[in-house]
This record gives C-alpha cells, structure tokens and sequence, in this order.
C-alpha cells in the first residue's frame, strides 16, 4: 500500500509574510486562493484575522489593500489620473469608490479636471485653473463666439489681444492655499525691489536683476505672478527687450514673457517716490 505523500509543516509566519507581499502587489487576496498558497482550511481563519491587524481591509470573500492607500499608489503612478477610475481599485464597490473621491475633492486633496472629453484627477493644485480663471476662461468663450459667428460682415480678434489675454491666465500665481497676505507681501517687496534697483540714468529697473534679489524669498513663479499683479495694479511698468538676442541665456530664464513672444526685461515704477 502506497503511503500518503507527506506535507511540509505549516509555517505561520512565513505564509503570513507571503500573503502580506502578495496584498502589497495584487492590492486584493481572495480567500478561494488561500489553500493553493499553501494554507490549511485550519487555519484560515486565523491568517485572515492576522492580515488584519496587518492593516488589510475585510470585504466579501478576502481581503484588499486599503483604498486610501490604493489610490495614493495609482496617483504616485502619474501625475493626471484618467480613465474610469472602479475599474483600477481593487476589492471596491463604484458606491465606495465615489465616497472616497467625494471626501478627497471637498478636502483639496485632489482635483477633478476635463482633459478633452475624458475626466480625470490630479494632486497638483498649481497645475489646474483656480475657478476665477475658469470665469475668464468663459467670458473669452463667449467673445470668441461671438467673432465667429458675425454675420453678415466677418469679425475677428486682434492677436496681440487675445496672445496678452491668454499670457495673464496662465502666468504663474499663487499656488492654490496661498494666503492672500502672503501675495500682497510679495507684490509690494517686488516694488521696493523695482524702486531700491531702479537705475538713476535710465528710471528702469532691470528684472532679471530683481529676481535674483528676491529668489532667496521665493519660488520664481511666484515673483512672476507678483510682478504681473503689481503690473495690473498699475503700479509698475513692463517693458520688452528690444533685442533677445543682447540677453544672456541666463537672464533670459529669469524674464517673464511679454508679448508677441517677447520677454520682459526691463520694469519702471509708476508709483510716486517717497
């Protein structure tokens, strides 16, 4: 008589262990795979128990990686998450899926945004238009229509206009959750800077100087966007280089854009001295 073939002992803690690397991978482990992986129906209950103490979440039939965490690793993956999002979860209902994204949008942990036909989600608040320039965006909208659709005689637009209009709304500004006295704090450093490094002989300061003095203080965008404020404030000046080409490469990167693709080397202060 053949005897029966014999198994190895069971090593708790190693198939625990294995189970544990399995759920970080695959994101979801089903109980009907326990058994295949080596487990004994006795002992079962048990790993699944100890699975989650490890931090794994129960559902029907197993267990899955936790949804927060789930969705942590699909936005670590790419910086705009597109596509119908239940199917990359695993483990989750659509109910909980829209439960978990609700709770995530209301707190500006993400952001819904429209890429073409198609929604998606991104973590990069300074990537996404602020819900004023949403309303910019719109007004544009309707006048660009209404250029088009002018009738009997043809309408258009200027392009300087339209270039200057598009060139405001996606100049760097402040990042989202920026304290509006930090901006104003800014913008007026970026005038003293203008009226400290204004040279006598010309009234004009030279930008790419300013920024290198303010740069220790802040990120360039954000002196881009303070420079553009204190500009529609009115109380400084831009003025275009005549000639790029009497600009270092250097000094180039440290102008913002003008016009017609200009840059903006130069600014003068419109307002009063002391």
């Amino acid at each position: 008589m053949a005897r029966a073939k014999q198994l190895p002992p069971f090593d708790f803690e190693a198939t625990v262990a294995k189970l544990v690397a399995e759920l970080k991978q695959s994101w979801l482990l089903k109980q009907t795979k326990l058994k295949p992986l080596g487990v004994p129906a006795s002992a079962q209950e048990a790993i699944l128990e100890r699975l989650q103490r490890e931090g794994f979440e129960p559902i029907k039939g197993g267990l899955r990686m936790p949804l927060a965490q789930q969705w942590n690793a699909l936005l670590d993956g790419q910086e705009v998450l597109g596509g119908p999002l239940a199917k990359k979860f695993k483990g989750a209902t659509a109910k909980e899926v829209k439960a978990l994204l609700e709770n995530q949008l209301k707190g500006k942990q993400v952001y819904r945004v429209l890429r073409g036909k198609v929604e998606a989600y991104t973590r990069h608040g300074d990537r996404v238009l602020t819900p004023q320039e949403l309303r910019v965006l719109a007004t544009l909208t309707q006048t660009l229509q209404k250029a088009a659709r002018a009738k009997p005689v043809p309408m258009t637009l200027l392009r300087e206009d339209l270039r200057e209009l598009l060139l405001d709304l996606l100049a760097p500004g402040e990042p989202q959750g920026t304290p509006a006295q930090e901006t104003a704090d800014l913008e007026d450093r970026v005038v003293e800077a203008c009226r400290r490094m204004t040279r006598p002989d010309m009234g004009l300061c030279f930008i790419p100087d300013l920024v290198r003095a303010l740069l220790d203080q802040a990120p360039l965008a954000a002196i881009y966007g303070a420079l553009r404020k204190a500009l529609h404030q009115e109380r400084i000046e831009l003025r275009p280089e005549s000639g790029l080409n009497r600009l270092t490469s250097e000094e180039l990167q440290l102008c913002p854009e003008g016009p017609m693709g200009t840059r903006y080397s130069w600014a003068r202060l419109r307002e009063a001295r002391p």
